[in-house]
């Protein structure tokens, strides 16, 4: 807590993450993405896709993109691996190493769902870009249960309620233009800018 701290939160470039088109391959494509960490839940989305399986049992895929930062994260990502092969859906869930930032505008226009099941309880950017590339978004971060729809949302991270709220947005009509609005309106980078540009004159003394 500081007198000098002021929160300005996020500011995305919505038209570099923005909706674009996409081939109809006839599969659905669910991403998360980010560094492979106990933080991230991935072992109750694998277990999800698991139950998903059940009652979608092709026609999808989960990919799974990220490195793990440390030796924790590498011991992680080997559980996950035998977790996949234990759950049977080491057909389903693909793993792809981290891509550069300059390579994400792409990928999420790519992404048909966006899942984050992220513990940090902040608000994570990731979601914001793929909310402004027109995914449909699932979350279990308490940060955007006042932003995301609630369909959208996992108020108790558990495998049967991640596969559920999976199932609900499975067949929305995408691009997801008002999950866009939604970063137009709140998290634009332009907004940021002005807020921050409004800072700077209050402390110099300008306004």
């Amino acid at each position: 807590p500081s007198k000098k701290t002021a929160v300005v939160g996020h500011g995305v470039d919505t038209n570099i993450y923005a909706p674009g088109t996409r081939e109809n391959r006839g599969i659905l494509t669910i991403r998360t993405l980010g560094r492979i960490s106990r933080a991230k839940c991935l072992d109750v989305l694998i277990m999800a896709a698991a139950l998903l399986k059940k009652t979608k049992p092709r026609g999808w895929k989960l990919e799974i993109v990220g490195n793990p930062p440390d030796e924790e994260g590498r011991a992680y990502l080997k559980e996950l691996l035998s977790l996949c092969e234990k759950e049977g859906v080491a057909g389903e869930v693909v793993f792809h190493p981290g891509v550069s930032h300059s390579e994400t505008p792409e990928l999420y226009r790519d992404t048909d769902i966006f899942v984050n099941l992220s513990a940090t309880g902040s608000i994570d950017k990731a979601v914001l870009e793929a909310m402004s590339s027109g995914c449909s978004v699932v979350s279990s971060n308490e940060a955007f249960f006042a932003v995301l729809p609630e369909p959208s949302l996992v108020r108790q991270p558990t495998p049967k309620n991640v596969a559920g709220a999976i199932l609900k947005v499975w067949d929305e009509k995408r691009p997801r233009l008002d999950l866009r609005a939604v970063v137009e309106k709140q998290f634009e980078l332009g907004s940021l800018i002005r807020k921050i540009a409004g800072i700077i004159k209050k402390d110099l003394g300008e306004v």
